[in-house]
């Protein structure tokens, strides 16, 4: 077989510049424009694990209530809706005692910060 004989795509296809008649040097390309060197988009808020469903955050000894089930999660069944009182924080969890003195980890995401008729 001969180099004469090998179909060769960029002289064929007419998407290569020099194929379509197109001055190489001018070649358009669709991407979106760079930003300039150092311009990052920060987060309006700094990350905080510690807030609850609604995005509240969450002070220690405050009231809580339990608003969904995660039995991985240590939040049972038989504890939604049931108050607590924010006792303590783990690594990931927080440490509720709840009315009936049950003290357990439950995740943030879990509950709910309960507020009094005076905002607190």
């Amino acid at each position: 077989m001969t180099s004469e004989n090998v179909l060769d795509p960029q002289r064929l296809d007419p998407r290569y510049p020099a194929n379509s008649g197109e001055d190489p040097t001018h070649l358009a390309v669709d991407r979106p424009p760079a930003r300039p060197h150092g311009t990052h988009t920060m987060p309006t808020q700094p990350y905080d694990p510690w807030r609850d469903a609604d995005g509240t955050p969450i002070p220690p000894q405050c009231r809580v209530v339990q608003i969904a089930v995660g039995k991985q999660h240590g939040a049972l069944p038989s504890r939604l809706h049931h108050h607590g009182q924010v006792l303590g924080r783990g690594i990931n969890r927080l440490i509720v005692r709840f009315d009936d003195n049950t003290t357990i980890n439950i995740r943030p995401h879990l509950v709910r910060v309960l507020t009094t008729s005076d905002g607190r």
